[in-house]
C-alpha cells in the first residue's frame, strides 16, 4: 500500500508549520513503506511558480510510487496554502492525470445541511469541468445533531459517468479533539519557558482557554476539562487554588496553565504552606467564635450545653497534600511562564 501527496507545505519554506503531519501519520503505519520525500510531489511555492510543471513533477513522482505499490491512496492538497478558488481546480486536473478516482470530502463545520448541499453541488461540477471522476461524497466535522439532516440533503446528488447514481454519501460528526491544538503546540506558539509538568502530558489536547483575571472563588465555576489556564505569575493564591482543584477528583482535569507578565512564583512550596497556615488559623478563629457565641446563647446560668463540633474544613492546599497520589494518566498539568521582550 503506497501514500501519495500530489501539493504539500515546504518545511524549509516554513519551519514552524514542519512537514506534512497528515502524510508522516499515514507512512507510520506498518503496511507502508516508503520514504517522506518519495510520496510528496511538489510544495505549494513550486506550484504558484510553474502550475504546469508542477503537475509534470507529480505524474513522474506518482508513477515511480505506482510502480512499487499494489494500490497508492491520493491525498488531495490540505488547503494550508493561501486560500484561491483554483485549488480545487488544480486537485481535479491532478486526479484527472493521475487516472484516479475522486472521493469528495467537504467541511459540514458551522454549515447548515442547505449550505452542506449547495458546496457539494459546486465542488462536483468544478471536478468534472476538468474532467475528474467522483465517485462519492463525504461531509465532515458536521454537528452530531445534524448528521440526519445533512445525509438527506446530500441524498440524490447524480453526477454523469459516475460508477452509481446517485453517489453514495457518508457523514462524520464533529471530534473537538481532533483539531485541538496539544500542549506543546501552545508552549511554542507562545514561546514559553516550561517551569513544572511531565514530559507525557505535552502531547494532551487543549480543549479551551481560560483568562484567569477573576477571583479563584468565581474562577472555579467555569473550568472545563482540558482547559488551559492563562493568569499572572504572581498570584500565588490562584496558582494553589487551581492545582488543588486538578487534583480533586469532583473538579475538571486542566491541561496547562500559561503564567503572564514574565513573573514566576517565588517559592511554590512555601507560598502554599502560608496560604495553608492562614486557612488554618481562619479556621480555627471561625470555630472559637462559634462556641462563644453558642455559649452566649445557652439557656441559663449553670445549665449545661454542648460545644459545636469543630471545623473540620480543609484549606485547598492541605485538601491537595491529603488525597491519594493521582495516576500517570492524571499528574498536574504544564506550567509555562511566557517569555516577554
Amino acid at each position: 500500500m503506497g501514500v501519495f501527496r500530489p501539493v504539500a507545505r515546504s518545511a524549509e519554506a516554513n519551519p514552524r508549520a514542519g512537514r506534512d503531519y497528515v502524510l508522516e501519520l499515514l507512512l507510520a503505519r506498518d503496511s507502508v513503506d516508503l520514504g517522506y520525500e518519495q510520496c510528496v510531489g511538489v510544495t505549494y511555492d513550486e506550484v504558484h511558480d510553474d502550475p504546469d510543471a508542477s503537475l509534470s513533477q507529480i505524474v513522474a513522482k506518482f508513477h515511480d510510487v505506482a510502480l512499487a505499490c499494489d494500490a497508492v491512496l491520493v491525498l488531495g492538497s490540505d488547503y494550508t496554502d493561501v486560500a484561491g478558488p483554483t485549488e480545487l481546480s488544480f486537485n481535479a486536473r491532478v486526479a484527472a492525470n493521475l487516472g484516479s478516482p475522486v472521493l469528495l470530502v467537504i467541511s459540514g463545520f458551522g454549515r447548515t445541511p442547505d449550505d452542506v448541499r449547495q458546496l457539494a453541488e459546486v465542488s462536483l461540477a468544478e471536478l468534472r469541468a476538468f474532467h475528474a471522476r467522483p465517485f462519492g461524497v463525504v461531509a465532515n466535522r458536521c454537528r452530531p445533531d445534524d448528521l440526519d439532516a445533512v445525509g438527506e440533503a446530500l441524498g440524490g446528488l447524480d453526477v454523469p459517468g459516475a460508477p452509481t447514481s446517485p453517489l453514495p454519501v457518508w457523514t462524520i460528526p464533529e471530534e473537538p479533539s481532533l483539531s485541538a491544538p496539544t500542549v506543546e503546540g501552545l508552549r511554542e506558539a507562545v514561546e514559553g519557558t516550561l517551569l513544572l509538568g511531565d514530559d507525557e502530558l505535552l502531547a494532551r489536547e487543549a480543549m479551551g482557554v481560560l483568562v484567569g483575571a477573576m477571583t479563584l472563588e468565581h474562577m472555579l465555576g467555569h473550568l472545563t476539562d482540558g482547559a488551559v489556564v492563562v493568569t499572572a505569575g504572581d498570584r500565588s493564591e490562584v496558582l494553589i487554588g487551581l492545582l488543588a482543584a486538578h487534583s480533586a477528583p469532583s473538579y475538571p482535569s486542566l491541561a496547562a496553565m500559561v503564567l503572564t507578565g514574565g513573573l514566576e512564583p517565588r517559592s511554590r512550596s512555601r507560598a502554599c504552606s502560608t496560604t495553608s497556615r492562614r486557612a488554618s488559623r481562619s479556621s480555627r478563629r471561625t470555630s472559637t467564635r462559634s462556641r462563644r457565641r453558642a455559649a452566649r446563647r445557652a439557656p441559663g446560668a449553670g445549665s449545661a450545653s454542648t460545644p459545636p463540633a469543630r471545623s473540620t474544613r480543609l484549606s485547598p492546599c492541605s485538601t491537595a497534600r491529603r488525597r491519594a497520589p493521582r495516576t500517570a494518566a492524571s499528574r498536574p498539568p504544564w506550567t509555562c511562564r511566557r517569555r516577554t521582550s
